[in-house]
């Protein structure tokens, strides 16, 4: 959001030639799931095919 506010302010400005851009670091793999109401077996069991390919993993 910020970024969109940014290349708002720097389009109405006569004259500037700034490209902003972004990108999402994405999802980091924690412990924090564990620790949560969300955290039950079944759903664990069911997304942990997925959740290989989408959070990042440290090595």
């Amino acid at each position: 959001m910020h970024a969109f506010e940014l290349t708002r302010r720097l389009r109405a400005c006569e004259g500037s030639h700034v490209t902003i851009n972004v990108c999402h670091p994405g999802l980091c793999n924690t412990r924090l799931m564990r620790y949560t109401p969300l955290a039950q077996k079944p759903l664990n069991y069911l997304t942990a095919p997925f959740r290989f390919f989408i959070f990042m993993h440290h090595f």
